[in-house]
């Protein structure tokens, strides 16, 4: 069984080590978090805590594969054939993380537009994204082997190519309803600006990671050249979440407290409610 390393395991170290990187920042917004006393309605904070849990868990067993890799299997080239489960299931990790992120800037979306229609929507696909991606894990699980998962292509396209098209969605809705909220006061304006940069620069990078992880499955597909784009995408949904929630205090300080609809408007539009004073 001949294996190019470079390609096949070189991949998987480099993501282990990236996806704990993006972990170390995902602890540093929970803390911010934690420590600003927002005072958010309880399904917020169950979402804050089923993140936390799937990144923890997720993390230490990418950590253990990569031990299995390395340590133990060292030099065992039929690792390969029966791949440890914490490779083939991260898509499952993944469509369990972006799932209810993507509903959470769906709700975002709903407080601007007012519409219903948009949330069910945006809901809707992600959905279809995440049943995908969930129905590649099981068939990855059942697979294993490294060299056969080109078979998982069409499966695998499809629920990225909507993980991608829900993405940019989300993105081109707040972008446009947060621009459609300009007031022409000044200091809201400022705030909305500021809203749909932090909207546009963090929807915007899972989008990115997904239209590459596609690319590169479809077109190196017996390789792991792909797993470097896909093991981080669930770490990047939750930076965005706890980006978008923490930014509420730094717009406040920006207000400086005098101006009471436009701070209505900022934490609104961040999904939460009001901080503590």
């Amino acid at each position: 069984m001949g294996v190019n390393m470079d390609l096949v395991l070189g991949p998987i170290v480099l993501a282990v080590v990236v996806n704990a990187v993006l972990y170390g920042t995902c602890v540093v917004q929970w803390y911010t978090y934690w420590i600003s006393g927002f005072k958010d309605p309880w399904h917020t904070k169950v979402l804050i805590y089923w993140v936390m849990f799937l990144d923890t868990f997720h993390t230490c067993a990418t950590v253990w594969m990569l031990w299995s890799f390395t340590v133990d299997n060292f030099g065992n080239l039929a690792i390969f054939a029966h791949l440890p489960w914490a490779y083939p299931t991260t898509p499952i990790f993944i469509a369990l993380a972006s799932m209810p992120v993507q509903w959470f800037l769906a709700y975002r979306i709903k407080v601007l537009s007012h519409s219903w229609i948009v949330f069910g929507g945006i809901c809707l696909l992600s959905l279809a994204q995440g049943g995908c991606g969930i129905a590649g894990g099981i068939l990855a699980t059942l697979i294993s082997n490294v060299a056969d998962f080109k078979i998982l292509i069409p499966v695998a396209t499809s629920w990225l190519g909507i993980a991608v098209f829900t993405d940019v969605l989300i993105t081109a809705a707040l972008f446009f309803y947060l621009r459609r909220s300009k007031t022409g006061f000044s200091k809201t304006d400022t705030i909305i600006e500021r809203l749909i940069r932090t909207a546009i620069e963090t929807a915007a990078v899972g989008a990115i990671f997904c239209i590459i992880d596609v690319i590169v499955f479809a077109t190196k597909g017996d390789t792991n050249l792909h797993f470097f784009f896909a093991l981080p995408q669930g770490r990047i949904y939750t930076n965005t979440l706890m980006l978008t929630l923490n930014s509420r205090s730094g717009l406040r300080e920006h207000l400086h407290s005098n101006d009471p609809q436009s701070i209505s408007l900022a934490v609104r539009s961040c999904g939460g409610n009001e901080v503590r004073d």
